[in-house]
C-alpha cells in the first residue's frame, strides 16, 4: 500500500522506521528489509541520522545502487514519485558511535555529506558483501543486548563502511582519466570567471555552482580536487580569486571596492575578510606594502 508522507523530520531511527513502517529492533541501529516495504510515495524530508541503502529496483537485476544520507541531509523536491525498491538498509544514530574509534573516522566517510545524496553502483559480488555485512549485523539485532552489544554493532557497521571506501574508491580509479578532465574544467572555468568571461558563472564561484555546470555532484568535485590537487575545492578556488585580487592591487589603479567588485564580492567586508585569510593582510594594508616597497626601491636606485 502506497504510503501517502508530508514533510519529515527523520531524526531518530525510530522516525526513519515509523516513515517505512517496520519495527523499531534498537533505538540506535536497525536494518530493514526494503522487500517488505511495497510502494512507497515520495516525501520532502530532513534527515538527522546516518543511512546506508543498497537496493534494485527489478527483482532479476543482479546489480545495486548504494545510496548514503547523513545527518543534516534534506531535499524538496516536487512531484509523484513512487518507488518499490528490493534489497536492505541501514539505519544508525550518531549517538550509537559516541566514545568509540568509528566515530574519529566518520569524516572520512565523504559519501554522507549533507550536501548532496551520493550513489554507487554495484555489480552482483559487491551486492553480496554489502547484504552480508548487513545481514550480520541483522542478526546481532535479534542476539540479545549485552556488555558487547554495542562493541559489535559499531564494528559491523565500520567493516560495512569500509567497503562502502574501497567501492568508492574503485570507482574514482576507474574515472581516473575523466577526473584529469574535471579538474581541468574546473580549473578553465574559474580562470575564465577571473578573466571576465561570464557565460556560464555569473556570481563569484561556488563549489556548487562549478559542480552544477560540469554535471556532477558537488561531493564528487570536492573528492576529486582533494586527490588531485591536495587542497578542498573551496581552498583551490579561494586561492584563485584572491591571487587575482592581489594581481589587481599591484598592477592597477582600481580601488579596493572596484577590485572587490569586479570580482563577485557583494560586500567590501566580505572581500576584505577572504583577502585577509589568505595573504594575512588586508587588502588597503597589502597595497600600502607594495607602495611601500616601490618608494624604496626607487629610492635605493643610484642617480644616472
Amino acid at each position: 500500500m502506497a504510503k501517502n508522507l508530508f514533510h519529515l523530520e527523520l531524526d531518530t531511527v525510530a522516525s526513519c522506521c515509523e516513515y517505512l513502517g517496520v519495527e523499531t529492533l534498537n533505538k540506535y541501529v536497525n536494518i530493514i528489509n526494503l522487500d517488505t516495504l511495497g510502494t512507497i510515495k515520495y516525501a520532502p524530508k530532513k534527515i538527522g541520522v546516518y543511512a546506508v541503502a543498497c537496493c534494485w529496483y527489478d527483482h532479476a537485476d543482479t546489480g545495486a545502487e548504494l545510496h548514503f544520507f547523513g545527518p543534516g541531509y534534506s531535499d524538496s523536491l516536487e512531484g509523484n514519485m513512487e518507488f518499490s525498491p528490493y534489497g536492505w538498509a541501514l539505519v544508525f544514530d550518531p549517538q550509537l558511535l559516541e566514545d568509540t574509534l568509528l566515530a574519529g573516522r566518520m569524516p572520512e566517510y565523504t559519501f554522507f555529506s549533507p550536501d548532496s545524496t551520493n550513489m554507487l553502483k554495484l555489480n552482483h559480488d559487491e551486492r553480496h558483501m554489502i547484504i552480508c555485512c548487513m545481514q550480520s549485523i541483522r542478526l546481532e539485532l535479534f542476539n540479545g543486548e549485552d556488555k558487547f552489544t554495542r562493541r559489535i554493532m559499531t564494528a559491523g557497521i565500520a567493516v560495512l563502511l569500509n567497503l562502502c571506501m574501497r567501492y568508492f574508491d574503485r570507482m574514482y580509479s576507474s574515472n581516473r582519466d575523466s577526473a584529469d578532465a574535471i579538474v581541468s574544467k574546473f580549473n578553465k572555468l574559474i580562470i575564465d570567471y577571473l578573466s571576465g568571461v561570464r557565460d556560464v558563472l555569473h556570481e563569484l564561484p561556488t563549489v556548487s555552482s562549478c559542480a552544477d555546470v560540469l554535471h556532477i555532484s558537488p561531493n564528487y568535485l570536492g573528492d576529486v580536487v582533494r586527490k588531485k590537487l591536495n587542497c578542498s575545492a573551496q581552498q583551490y578556488i579561494r586561492q584563485m580569486v584572491v591571487k587575482e585580487a592581489a594581481y589587481q592591487l599591484r598592477y592597477t589603479t582600481n580601488s579596493i571596492g572596484e577590485i572587490g567588485y569586479n570580482l563577485g564580492f557583494k560586500y567590501p567586508h566580505h572581500f576584505t575578510r577572504v583577502f585577509k585569510q589568505e595573504f594575512g593582510a588586508t587588502p588597503q594594508e597589502y597595497r600600502n606594502k607594495i607602495i611601500q616597497y616601490y618608494n624604496v626601491t626607487a629610492a635605493e636606485k643610484p642617480k644616472q
